[in-house]
């Protein structure tokens, strides 16, 4: 069942990851071009740094459940925000330049973020012990997450449209969040370990 839990879970963070990566490499090229590339890798590295070292202030002040219900709840609306920009606001915002970088932005946080808050919770429900059992069946469910997201993106980003995208992989990161809820309240894993 833990493995079961978590490998769904997973296949849902990574699947999203999948689908909106060519949301930010389609607005940047769409926009400011491929010339802009490296600075804007540049700012993520630095605002990743940022959000990792609060990241790490914050995971051991919330319990797991309700660091899951924060990160997935906090992504999911700025993936909505994000949206609602790029469709109701004057095209010329939609191409700012500020605007095109925060989205890029955004999806090196959630690669960073959301790919860590499951790792930080599956390391604290599974033993040393099962690890050598369930780790394979947990990354496959990733593997297959990568695999479904990216064909979606194939299959039906021309016909979605890549900016609507981002309401699908809200409508999935809430998906996580359930999942993750989900996996607190059937398997019922011990408080948090604090070493």
């Amino acid at each position: 069942m833990k493995a079961a839990l978590l490998s769904s879970w997973f296949f849902v963070t990574v699947a999203t990851l999948w689908i909106i990566k060519p949301v930010r490499v389609a607005t940047l090229l769409a926009h400011l071009g491929a010339i802009e590339t490296p600075y804007v890798r540049l700012a993520s590295v630095g605002v990743v740094g940022i959000v990792v070292a609060l990241y790490s202030l914050v995971v051991n002040r919330v319990t797991r459940v309700q660091l899951v219900r924060l990160a997935n709840a906090c992504f999911a609306t700025l993936l909505i925000v994000f949206w609602l920009i790029s469709r109701h606001a004057s095209p010329a915002l939609a191409a700012n330049r500020t605007f095109v970088w925060a989205i890029y932005i955004l999806v090196e946080l959630y690669a960073v973020l959301l790919v860590g808050v499951f790792w930080t919770y599956a390391n604290d429900i599974v033993t040393t012990t099962e690890s050598n059992r369930l780790y394979g069946i947990i990354g496959l469910g990733g593997i297959l997450g990568g695999i479904a997201g990216g064909a979606f993106v194939d299959v039906l980003g021309d016909r979605v449209g890549t900016m609507n995208l981002l309401l699908v992989a809200a409508a999935l990161v809430l998906c996580a969040a359930i999942l993750g809820t989900l996996t607190e309240s059937v398997l019922r894993p011990p408080d948090r370990r604090h070493e």
